[in-house]
């Protein structure tokens, strides 16, 4: 389990937005996710959230335009004149299977074929075996998303009333993952309105 230290300032800057949501913008997250209409509120803290995430403006173009820092050297094109991809450093892979450009380290999608653009990257959990990593908030969350399964081993558990035993982290996240269902009982809850 993370501590709070350990969180990183977007993911705490989200959490904060949601503690503070109505709950009719919960219910419409929770409810319809794959169409959620919040309020604008919600939306602008979100928003907020993001451009922190992204440094904010921090990198001004050769034209002075002004766009987040994150996307100096990613490869692309950001500026007008081209200026945010002046000068920028080409690292290569730890396998020496190609190159990729330094800020495309760490941004969550493996340029190489090791992977190893994505090793070592704050907020993120190496797998035991190598090939990449996944982000903090995937260990632990009952589903392995490394290869070879280690995001989710030596993870707290939850003693199920009939004596399964399902990962800690699946305590109250809205999915019953004890076969009675004793892991969703006694959890807040939010019922959403029959379609």
């Amino acid at each position: 389990m993370l501590d709070a230290g350990e969180v990183d300032e977007q993911t705490n800057c989200f959490g904060n937005c949601l503690i503070n949501a109505s709950c009719d913008d919960l219910e419409t997250i929770i409810c319809d996710p794959l169409d959620p209409n919040p309020s604008e509120q919600l939306l602008a803290c979100i928003e907020n959230c993001e451009v922190q995430g992204e440094g904010g403006e921090d990198f001004v173009c050769g034209d002075g335009e002004m766009i987040p820092d994150s996307w100096v050297c990613d490869g692309f094109d950001d500026c007008q004149d081209a200026s945010d991809e002046v000068d920028c450093v080409e690292l290569e892979c730890a396998d020496g299977s190609g190159t990729y450009m330094e800020g495309d380290r760490c941004d969550g999608f493996s340029d190489c074929p090791d992977a190893s653009d994505e090793l070592d990257c704050p907020g993120f959990v190496e797998c035991a075996d190598g090939n990449g990593s996944v982000p903090e908030s995937f260990e632990c969350d009952g589903e392995p998303d490394c290869l070879d399964g280690s995001d989710e081993q030596g993870c707290p558990s939850y003693a199920c009333a009939n004596g399964e035993m399902v990962v800690g982290g699946a305590r109250c996240d809205f999915e019953p993952d004890c076969s009675d269902g004793s892991d969703e009982q006694g959890c807040a809850q939010i019922m959403c309105p029959a379609p």
